[in-house]
């Protein structure tokens, strides 16, 4: 685990649950930020979350960082089996000249 300085907060009032969350920074690997979250999950007997390239990651204690980063790569294979779907589904609407697919975020933000 590179870092030294740990971004960890504990969520609270309507929008948290209380659990603990990890917050990586730029350049983290996702393998370095699930050692982190299992870690402190192991170490304080509570969930842990972090947000990694949109794909939000839990670590409950006793869980290994392997199983994280399998989950981790999973849902990005997942992600990616939807967009290329979702690519071609707008590919045929455009040949036909339908209405084609805008993309907004989870925030509506774009």
């Amino acid at each position: 685990m590179p870092r030294t300085r740990l971004a960890i907060y504990k969520t609270c009032g309507a929008s948290g649950d209380g659990s603990l969350m990890y917050e990586p920074s730029a350049g983290d690997s996702v393998t370095d930020t699930c050692e982190v979250i299992a870690a402190i999950a192991s170490e304080t007997a509570e969930s842990v979350t972090a947000c990694f390239n949109g794909i939000e990651l839990c670590a409950n204690p006793g869980v290994s960082p392997q199983s994280i980063v399998e989950f981790y790569t999973n849902e990005c294979e997942r992600l990616y089996r939807i967009y290329l779907a979702v690519t071609d589904a707008e590919q045929m609407r455009s040949s036909l000249g339908g209405p084609t697919f805008s993309p907004r975020s989870c925030s509506g933000d774009m």
